[in-house]
């Protein structure tokens, strides 16, 4: 369902989940082409359909969200 939605959402550039190999701690990383793209998208997500099926996957307090500029790529 969030596949789905973020998808529609302007900017969107890929979806990355990353698990912690020594917990069962999830990361997830979004690109955006810009911090604009980000903003509207987050606001964007109390329209999710169907959210709270979503949400409910998740332990209360363990979802933040934080803006993070480039600092480098390495190949």
């Amino acid at each position: 369902m969030v596949k789905h939605w973020i998808r529609t959402q302007s900017g969107f550039i890929k979806w990355e989940i990353h698990r912690d190999t020594n917990s069962d701690d999830y990361t997830d990383t979004v690109y955006w082409e810009s911090k604009a793209d980000a903003k509207v998208a987050e606001t964007n997500m109390e329209n999710i359909p169907n959210a709270a099926d979503w949400y409910a996957c998740y332990e209360e307090g363990s979802v933040s969200s934080k803006n993070l500029d480039h600092v480098a790529t390495f190949n």
